[in-house]
């Protein structure tokens, strides 16, 4: 099971949803994708991403401005930076999904009412829809 937060512009999207049912069909296995409640919850990752927003500066131009950044914004823990190369990403070509609203128009097409999606290891991907909403 995987947690998501709810920023439809990280997690909940078509791009992320053909990974995880790429993944899920190239391995044969299920996997769930369930997003938190905003405003009723914190990640551990949000304090680092809130530290690293309060080092950035406006001299940082290059790559590596950036990872000396990242590799000393917390004295307490050490994060490492790996470098991702082209080879490192997914190709998307021929995606599985094309969109993953909940509905055709207006309030039932926003996609922050899905509360979770399961991708099947056949390639069938189901909605779990929030009544919270």
């Amino acid at each position: 099971m995987i947690w998501s937060n709810g920023c439809g512009y990280q997690n909940r999207n078509v791009n992320v949803a053909n990974a995880y049912s790429a993944l899920a069909r190239k391995h044969g296995i299920t996997i769930l994708q369930r997003f938190l409640v905003s405003g009723d919850t914190q990640l551990e990752c949000d304090s680092m991403h809130t530290k690293i927003e309060q080092r950035m500066v406006s001299d940082a131009f290059t790559e590596r401005d950036y990872v000396v950044i990242l590799e000393c914004q917390n004295k307490a823990i050490a994060y490492k930076v790996k470098r991702m190369k082209h080879s490192d990403f997914m190709r998307m070509d021929g995606a599985f999904l094309t969109c993953i609203r909940p509905g055709k128009k207006g309030w039932e097409s926003n996609s922050a009412r899905i509360a979770g999606l399961r991708y099947e290891g056949h390639g069938e991907v189901k909605k779990k829809l929030s009544s919270l909403l």
